[in-house]
């Protein structure tokens, strides 16, 4: 995984919002921790928050968590984006949604009372 990583970290820009997300929650899922691989990732989020769909956005926030990742302006651009298209989300991507920003201690209350 860490020559995945090594290969991802200069080329993220050319994921979609589904790769990025999926890259995401599959580094965070194995435990692969790589601060350079995710602060790229976090800046590529920004770049492209608007165009994840509602799973997307759940997974890059269940990822960021699950690797103590905390960006407060990536952060504040997803519930943005989640909060235009809370009607898109599924139970568990809400679920996940709302966790993710718990354990990153991220109190956004318009969100909450949304999901």
């Amino acid at each position: 995984m860490q020559a995945a990583a090594d290969h991802l970290v200069t080329r993220l820009e050319l994921l979609a919002p589904q790769g990025l997300s999926n890259v995401l929650w599959s580094f965070a899922t194995l435990r692969v921790m790589r601060k350079d691989l995710n602060q790229a990732a976090i800046m590529r989020a920004q770049e492209i928050v608007d165009d994840f769909a509602a799973q997307g956005l759940a997974n890059i926030v269940w990822a960021l968590a699950r690797m103590r990742e905390k960006d407060e302006g990536l952060m504040q651009a997803i519930s943005a984006a989640a909060m235009a298209k809370i009607d898109d989300f599924k139970a568990m991507e809400l679920a996940n949604l709302a966790t993710g920003f718990a354990k990153l201690g991220i109190r956004d209350a318009p969100l909450m009372v949304a999901i």
